[in-house]
């Protein structure tokens, strides 16, 4: 009997703290689940949030493509707040999120791009060590440089190279030794790297020999200028090929649009998007349902091949996203929307669906700010 209950209380207790599996009276503990890095911020309710529920019924392919094209030089100071606060929320990922990590990468490559080293830290402060990788590391290095903050770049390189030992954090050392009038280092670098039949890249003998003459400050600009090109660029190409394949199967009408792009075929690819939205509209002002999922395929295939997404498109995508509150969505949408414009620049029609986005989800503040911009 004390047997039993012993047992039992053992299996009450593996049940709460892990998931277990039991054959033969033998119990097996499996691990937990590890968390989502993507999950990882450093913004609560208390602090400026989105609140957790910022992905909620998000696609994660649609989140991600959206987050991949947030302009990095916004003129709305709405849409730099909100920018800011999306990136640093901590938030449940999409359902469908992968085990890649990529909304967290890409979050912290932008902030790097922000000149938010600080925040960088605060968030890697936050992922365990086992699953720090060496891009995360290269990415917070690129920061600092960003930041003009030599003095922690240069400490956080030399912590590195022995963990890392890539040509970056390598090419990172060289600037710094060249910064500190340390040519004696340079040149012991730089024919190590020759040895290896590692030829120094132009910009960063440029960049040394600007250093040489005296003119740091113009080189340190330059090397921030590479860092951000080559260091933190993001893949923002999407399979065009299937979203417009699922424009054109779409259950509407489909003898229809496969006429129409017969007899448009040469039109570019923003006023082929624009027709086919155009369509899309008129078919739904029929009473067709056109679900969420094949809206957004005109985001998709306008970001992919670098086009503008047409305006009706980006009317429905944010009035869509509003109805299934998603947040983080409503959010990226208006801040692509905006681009680099005024709010006053923009279509009456799409900040309209902004503004009427955000104070449908309980932004209203912003929602009322950015209606300002746009207004005055």
């Amino acid at each position: 009997m004390v047997h039993k209950i012993i047992k039992l209380y053992f299996f009450l207790i593996t049940a709460i703290f892990s998931s277990t599996v039991i054959a033969d009276d033998v119990v097996t503990v499996s691990p937990l689940a590890q968390i989502s890095l993507d999950e990882i911020g450093v913004l609560n309710e208390n602090n400026g949030s989105l609140g957790n529920d910022l992905w909620n019924n998000s696609n994660y392919k649609f989140a991600l493509s959206l987050l991949k094209n947030m302009p990095t030089n916004p003129q709305s100071d709405v849409v730099k707040n909100l920018n800011r606060r999306l990136l640093l929320t901590s938030a449940i990922p999409p359902l469908d999120s992968t085990a890649t990590n990529e909304l967290f990468s890409a979050r912290l490559k932008i902030l790097a791009k922000l000149n938010e080293s600080s925040s960088i830290g605060d968030m890697m402060e936050k992922v365990p060590p086992a699953r720090i990788k060496q891009q995360m590391e290269e990415i917070y290095l690129a920061s600092l440089f960003i930041d003009n903050n030599y003095k922690k770049a240069c400490s956080e390189a030399d912590r590195l190279i022995d963990k890392y030992n890539s040509l970056f954090i390598r090419h990172s050392l060289i600037i710094c030794s060249a910064e500190q009038n340390k040519q004696k280092e340079v040149d012991l670098a730089v024919n190590l790297l020759k040895e290896e039949g590692k030829e120094l890249p132009a910009h960063i003998s440029a960049i040394i020999k600007i250093m040489s003459d005296g003119d740091h400050e113009k080189a340190m600009d330059l090397w921030r200028g590479i860092i951000k090109t080559d260091n933190l660029s993001i893949d923002k190409k999407n399979d065009t090929t299937n979203s417009f394949d699922a424009i054109t199967k779409a259950p509407l009408s489909r003898h229809n649009i496969i006429k129409w792009l017969q007899e448009n075929k040469d039109l570019p690819t923003d006023r082929k998007l624009a027709g086919l939205a155009d369509f899309y509209n008129i078919i739904e002002s029929l009473g067709v349902l056109i679900n969420k999922q094949e809206w957004e395929q005109f985001v998709l295939a306008a970001l992919g091949e670098n086009a503008t997404i047409p305006e009706n498109a980006l009317v429905r995508n944010l009035d869509l996203a509003s109805a299934n509150n998603s947040k983080g969505e409503v959010v990226l949408l208006t801040s692509i929307a905006l681009g680099n414009k005024t709010a006053k620049e923009i279509s009456g029609n799409v900040l309209n669906a902004s503004v009427r986005a955000l104070n449908s989800l309980g932004m209203k503040k912003e929602a009322a700010n950015l209606a300002a911009e746009g207004l005055f």
